[in-house]
């Protein structure tokens, strides 16, 4: 499983970047982008954070 974490004002990897990453997956991520982020604030909030626990509780419990 992938998590992408895109940051809308991300000045460090470009958006396209991230798109053509997600284009060679072999699978769709699980994509949250956070529109008024930068690089490094993009788990800046609570919602993210937990976005991310979800996700990584989430596939924890799908590989046991």
């Amino acid at each position: 499983p992938v998590f992408i974490l895109e940051a809308g004002r991300d000045t460090v990897v470009p958006g396209a970047s991230t798109e053509r990453l997600a284009e060679v997956l072999p699978r769709a991520p699980t994509w949250l982008r956070v529109a008024g982020a930068d690089h490094d604030s993009a788990l800046g909030t609570p919602s993210e954070v937990k976005a991310l626990k979800d996700f990584v509780s989430g596939s924890l419990a799908e590989a046991n």
